[in-house]
């Protein structure tokens, strides 16, 4: 199991599909914060992927934050977003600790 800034990561996933199918896991694993990317899909900018992750969250699981990551440095109904192109990787800690 990996361990960023203190914080474990406990469940992964590559693709849209495989997004969606991990959220019923999210309570048995004790998940409390999610770090959604924006584009799952290969050549897709639009960031619909990262939105659809985050209804589903919503609608399954809605005490679980989260925090959005994308090229464009914004993904739509996240708590947070985190801009990898302008923001440290401590400040991506610092959102998950202070969620």
């Amino acid at each position: 199991m990996r361990s960023i800034g203190g914080h474990r990561v406990v469940l992964t996933a590559r693709t849209l599909k495989e997004a969606l199918d991990i959220i019923p896991r999210f309570k048995e694993r004790g998940v409390q914060v999610v770090l959604v990317d924006g584009n799952l899909s290969s050549g897709d900018l639009s960031g619909l992927n990262g939105k659809m992750i985050v209804e589903a969250i919503r609608s399954q699981v809605p005490e679980v934050k989260t925090i959005g990551t994308s090229a464009s440095g914004y993904v739509a109904g996240v708590d947070k977003n985190y801009d990898p192109w302008n923001d440290s990787p401590e400040d991506l800690v610092k959102l998950v600790t202070d969620l």
